[in-house]
C-alpha cells in the first residue's frame, strides 16, 4: 500500500503522493473526489483541479502536492527528488520537525 509521504524543499514542507498508475484509492484519499478527473489515454495521466479554472496533468511518476500556502499542485516526478526530500521524524529533531511540519498526516 502506498501512502502520502512529507517532503521539505528549502525548509518549507509538502504532503506528496506519487500517481503510479494503480494507487487510484490513495489519490482519492489525499485529494478528495471533487480534485479528481480521471483522464482516459493510454498513458494513464490523471488530471487534478488545482483551482476552481485550473487543472493540471498528472502522469505516472509525477508527483500530487499539497501546501498550506499554495493548495494543490503536480511536480514532475524526474525533477521532484532535485528539489524535495523526505521528512524522517525518527531521526530530526523535535524543534526542526516542528518547524517543517504541515500539518496531521492524511
Amino acid at each position: 500500500m502506498i501512502k502520502a509521504k512529507k517532503y521539505v524543499p528549502l525548509g518549507v514542507s509538502v504532503m506528496a503522493l506519487q500517481w503510479t498508475g494503480d494507487n487510484i484509492k490513495e489519490v482519492l484519499d489525499f485529494i478528495g473526489t471533487e480534485s479528481l478527473s480521471q483522464n482516459n489515454d493510454a498513458e494513464g495521466s490523471i488530471w487534478i483541479s488545482v483551482t476552481s479554472k485550473v487543472s493540471r496533468i498528472c502522469r505516472i511518476g509525477d508527483y500530487i502536492t499539497l501546501r498550506a500556502s499554495s493548495g494543490l499542485g503536480v511536480t514532475d516526478g524526474g525533477v521532484f527528488g532535485q528539489f524535495f526530500e523526505e521528512v524522517d521524524h525518527n531521526k530530526c529533531n523535535a524543534t526542526l520537525c516542528e518547524s517543517r511540519y504541515l500539518g496531521p498526516e492524511r
